[in-house]
């Protein structure tokens, strides 16, 4: 099997909190209000833009001149 690394593993954990969500809404018709389906919007995009852009760029080596 492959692997994944921790970093990206762990950012799977926020899609704990819609399945879960999710599983309400199906098993026993739980309905979240606007607020809790924006904030949860919010919070997705945050961890999508994270995953997408919030790795450190590679430093370019420079020669010293002395």
């Amino acid at each position: 099997m492959g692997q994944v690394g921790v970093a990206r593993s762990s950012g799977l954990l926020y899609l704990l909190s819609p399945t879960t969500l999710l599983l309400a809404f199906v098993l026993v018709r739980e309905v979240p209000n606007a607020r809790t389906l924006i904030g949860g919007c919010i919070v997705m995009v945050g961890v999508g833009l994270m995953q997408m852009y919030g790795h450190p760029r590679p430093q370019l080596k420079t020669e010293k001149t002395a």
